[in-house]
């Protein structure tokens, strides 16, 4: 049974792609292709030393560019960036992203719907949220977590998200998705990541006796694979098996489809096979 993208994507209904817009001019050229990674404690390498390592900014350069897009002034920024190093702080100290929301006033709390794209009007319901969807309400774009590993993000409104490369997936594959997706569009890049939740939907079609496919399992399924996370799964491979697909169903997509989603696959497996990663 072949799903293509679009089929994807209808077939997890309750899964959505991370917003991305258009960059506003004025912050355009301090953009950089930054995919996001699990929010964890940056390690500096063991051959490093400590004055050679840089803080990692609380807010970097393209969530700027989201929060921009979403009409969060110069002051809301500012107050959302103390919030941030209030959290950090209490992070550091073992404290829990639950409670720190249940403390935080509902002019905070309106704040962070507004920096998430939340409706105004959007019930917070903190004792309905697990430590994920918590976590992934206070932070911004950049440092969204997938702490039960099923390789999407859960939200704070109960719904879950998918990127790609997953918040999981080793440095070297996002430093590798960076590269191929340099000099591209943003509706480029947003587009090329949903090309990948195919791999997602086809691992978790289930089946009749006879073989034929019934149904789909949802994320809250028990029996729910994440595919990126499971024991030898290889990049590389998984790319050029797409690109083998897409030359064997060629004929279902028009010229600029296939030249499209052929060039995103090629820069991803050039950028694999330049970094030595499987």
């Amino acid at each position: 049974m072949h799903l293509g993208s679009t089929q994807a994507l209808q077939a997890f209904q309750k899964i959505s792609l991370l917003e991305s817009a258009q960059p506003k001019q004025s912050i355009a050229n301090e953009l950089r292709d930054e995919t996001s990674s699990r929010t964890t404690p940056n390690s500096p390498p063991e051959h490093a030393p400590a004055a050679q390592i840089k803080p990692r900014p609380l807010v970097n350069p393209r969530d700027l560019m989201l929060l921009q897009n979403r009409e969060v002034s110069v002051e809301e920024r500012a107050d959302y960036e103390r919030l941030l190093s209030e959290y950090t702080a209490i992070q550091k100290a073992g404290g829990n992203p639950l409670d720190f929301l249940r403390n935080l006033s509902s002019d905070g709390l309106d704040l962070l719907k507004k920096v998430h794209s939340f409706p105004a009007g959007m019930r917070v319901d903190v004792e309905g949220m697990n430590k994920e969807e918590a976590i992934n309400f206070i932070v911004p774009d950049s440092r969204q977590v997938d702490l039960n590993n099923d390789g999407l993000i859960g939200s704070a409104n109960g719904s879950k998200m998918f990127r790609f490369p997953p918040p999981n997936a080793p440095q070297d594959v996002k430093d590798a998705w960076k590269e191929a997706m340099d000099g591209l569009p943003e509706k480029d890049r947003l587009l090329a990541q949903g090309l990948f939740l195919v791999v997602h939907v086809q691992a978790n079609i289930t089946y009749d006796t006879a073989g034929n496919p019934v149904g789909i399992r949802s994320p809250d399924d028990p029996a729910f694979r994440n595919p990126y996370a499971e024991q030898n799964f290889s990049y590389s491979d998984m790319t050029e098996k797409m690109l083998s697909h897409l030359e064997n169903t060629k004929g279902y997509y028009s010229p600029e489809q296939y030249e499209w989603k052929k060039d995103i696959l090629s820069r991803f497996a050039k950028a694999l096979e330049n970094d030595s990663i499987t």
